[in-house]
């Protein structure tokens, strides 16, 4: 198959829609913020997976693979996006998900991979601890797999970087005045990718969107060498308690923008960092006249609500 014919055959849109995000406050301090809408580029394979994924895909074909294999939490956007491209390419796939069967019996997304005909396996903690930061290699424990070509935590490797350096180059082309760039930022793949593919005009916001910024310099360090080159601000101040963690501030943050803009954010990841850049425009962090081009990486799914409690 070609695979650079791939996101039309999947429906996937090949230009991303691009909206400004208007707020009193931004009108105030002369600052124009436009969203990159990542979201809206397929129902289930959005954002940053959709390109991180690619050369994975590009790779188990070429090499002849029997399926795709990967690990992520019951809730997991790669998984989903995996999920849905091997079904759509009628090739198996396995998910290994943390936690035990029983934590995640009636959840919507591990229903949704069912249905997709994707194997899920439930992994302990520990083990899947090893799995995403020794880089075990698990196929030893899953033999019936081996033929599987094996994809990261979240598709973030070295690998990944240049799906994304490629979509980074034409959102620039797309719309060049920008002057910084915020995304969020939990393995760190897409980073890489966007330090490959921006110029070097270009500022880097990466709002952390878990905790331990030491473990995500040091993601960074192995999948991209080239960061003193890198115009990046780190953003630590707004995980909310962590991955996957919420409070209700943040929460009623994400139901008024959809209110006032017609379109959702999700509390794991873009609600954090619109949150981020609502909160350091009005405390002066952007100079007069900037342009941020704010990234949506995508995971609005029917479910989103139930992540919020």
């Amino acid at each position: 198959m070609d695979i650079s014919s791939l996101g039309s055959k999947l429906g996937i849109s090949a230009e991303t829609l691009i909206t400004e995000w208007q707020s009193e406050a931004f009108i105030k301090r002369k600052i124009r913020v436009f969203v990159a809408r990542e979201d809206a580029i397929h129902p289930w394979i959005q954002g940053n997976k959709w390109h991180k994924l690619k050369p994975w895909i590009e790779m188990a074909i070429q090499n002849g693979k029997k399926g795709l294999a990967s690990l992520g939490g019951p809730y997991s956007n790669h998984l989903i996006a995996m999920g849905c491209i091997s079904n759509h390419l009628q090739m198996p796939a396995v998910a290994l998900v943390r936690g035990h069967q029983q934590e995640w019996a009636n959840n919507p997304a591990i229903q949704k991979l069912r249905d997709w005909n994707v194997d899920v396996v439930s992994v302990d903690r520990e083990t899947f601890r090893n799995y995403h930061q020794q880089n075990e290699h698990p196929f030893s424990v899953y033999p019936t797999y081996a033929d599987f070509q094996w994809v990261p935590l979240g598709g973030s490797d070295s690998m990944a970087i240049s799906g994304v350096a490629d979509w980074a180059k034409m959102l620039e082309v797309q719309f060049p005045e920008f002057s910084h760039l915020v995304l969020p930022v939990a393995s760190g793949g897409t980073l890489a990718g966007f330090i490959s593919g921006l110029s070097w005009k270009k500022k880097i916001l990466a709002v952390e969107v878990l905790k331990g910024h030491d473990y995500l310099v040091k993601q960074l360090e192995f999948m991209h060498s080239d960061l003193i080159s890198a115009d990046l601000e780190w953003i630590s101040d707004y995980h909310f308690g962590g991955f996957a963690r919420s409070t209700e501030a943040l929460n009623t943050f994400c139901d008024h923008f959809f209110l006032e803009n017609g379109f959702q954010i999700e509390p794991v990841y873009s609600g954090k960092t619109f949150y981020a850049v609502s909160d350091l425009i009005k405390k002066g962090h952007f100079r007069e006249g900037s342009v941020v081009l704010l990234m949506h990486t995508g995971g609005i799914f029917p479910w989103n609500s139930s992540l919020k409690h």
